[in-house]
């Protein structure tokens, strides 16, 4: 069941991701736990819900509804609370286990299944000595939400290059999340934004991506990218 949420969410968190990381760039930040707020420098203050910690040292995660000792207050558990209630109600263990090894999963993947499962569309990981929390980031900006062509194309290879997902299952809820228009045809799928262009993508008969091209409109021939076959691209 993790898997498969993982699978649905993965392009869409990732595009999310690179935007937000594009919007709040490399700037300093501070958190206050109490307020249950995160501050960027230069990008303002922003609502956050804790998700849970990643130690360095023990390569585990450590849910923040499990987290005891910190004497977290309640308002910035609201989330977490309800993320533990639905993997117990579907018997999910990464979600219902206090604390847990690494070793097979990120924290990456987590945190990304966690927003398909609230209202907040991001999150965000603040590092420290030892460690990271993560959060759930709210009110960010709306440009998050819609990439371009150009970068959907490369959010799709830069996630089948990391998780190994059925490629065309994890497409299309993310063609269908940006609102292009999809039609499929045997292995073609063809992805069109009006006014901008189309993607189109082939895949083999088990579902694993072939090719990708961007035709954008109004670009050169010369300007259109080459078909893709291989990822040349990481994210974290």
């Amino acid at each position: 069941m993790f898997d498969q949420l993982f699978e649905k969410q993965l392009m869409i968190s990732m595009s999310r991701q690179m935007a937000l990381n594009d919007y709040l760039g490399d700037n300093g930040w501070g958190i206050d736990i109490g307020e249950g707020e995160l501050t960027i420098e230069n990008r303002g203050a922003y609502p956050i819900q804790l998700l849970g910690t990643e130690s360095d040292q023990s390569n585990t995660w450590l849910w923040a509804w499990a987290n005891e000792q910190s004497d977290l207050p309640e308002t910035v558990l609201a989330a977490v609370h309800k993320i533990h209630q639905f993997g117990r109600a579907k018997g999910i263990n990464e979600l219902t286990e206090a604390t847990f090894s690494l070793e097979t999963i990120s924290a990456h993947e987590i945190a990304m299944v966690c927003t398909a499962l609230s209202d907040t569309a991001c999150y965000y990981v603040a590092g420290y000595d030892g460690g990271a929390l993560y959060t759930l980031i709210d009110d960010v900006p709306d440009q998050v939400n819609t990439a371009s062509l150009e970068r959907i194309n490369t959010v799709i290879m830069q996630s089948i290059s990391q998780f190994p997902v059925d490629h065309r299952a994890a497409c299309l809820p993310y063609l269908r999340q940006q609102n292009l228009n999809i039609e499929e045809t045997g292995e073609m799928m063809v992805a069109t934004r009006p006014g901008e262009g189309r993607l189109e993508i082939v895949f083999s008969p088990d579902g694993r991506l072939e090719e990708i091209r961007a035709i954008l409109l109004g670009a050169n021939p010369a300007q259109e990218s080459e078909p893709t076959k291989k990822p040349w691209w990481r994210f974290w």
